[in-house]
């Protein structure tokens, strides 16, 4: 059976409503809801459980937030990466078939179950399943994940 290793780890950041807030709480709730996004898009998947998930995060200023952002996806080399380009999709927020003429994500193809990810003119990404987990286990080959 195909499982992520258990230290895969999603590098992300939420940029606050004012962008050079002096303080978390000046910085809103940007970062709460994004967490809670994440958390929707799992339990609407059919193949994986919140509970198998772990959370951690760091509030820092403004200026510092994609600096820290580049910081981590450059140490642990996600695969959902911009520059990787093997498993994207998770973070994406239930975009319109017409909004980009919608493929499938890689993502939504791996885990499927988020309803908005197969309706109406999200027709299927061009990879498949098989070949998606052929290049994560190709990457972590590659890049092992951190213990």
């Amino acid at each position: 059976m195909y499982s992520l290793p258990p230290s895969w780890q999603y590098p992300g950041k939420a940029d606050p409503d004012e962008l050079h807030a002096p303080t978390p709480q000046s910085q809103g709730e940007r970062l709460s809801s994004r967490l809670r996004d994440h958390v929707r898009s799992l339990k609407g998947t059919t193949n994986l459980s919140v509970l198998d998930f772990d959370c951690r995060y760091l509030v820092v200023r403004s200026a510092w937030i994609e600096t820290a952002e580049d910081h981590l996806i450059e140490h642990f080399k996600p695969i959902w990466n911009k520059e990787i380009k093997i498993c994207q999709g998770f973070g994406k927020h239930g975009d319109d078939p017409k909004t980009r003429a919608n493929k499938r994500s890689s993502w939504d193809t791996l885990h499927p179950g988020r309803k908005w990810a197969t309706s109406g003119g999200n027709t299927p990404g061009v990879k498949g399943v098989e070949e998606i987990k052929t290049l994560i286990l190709q990457h972590f080959a590659n890049y092992p994940p951190m213990k």
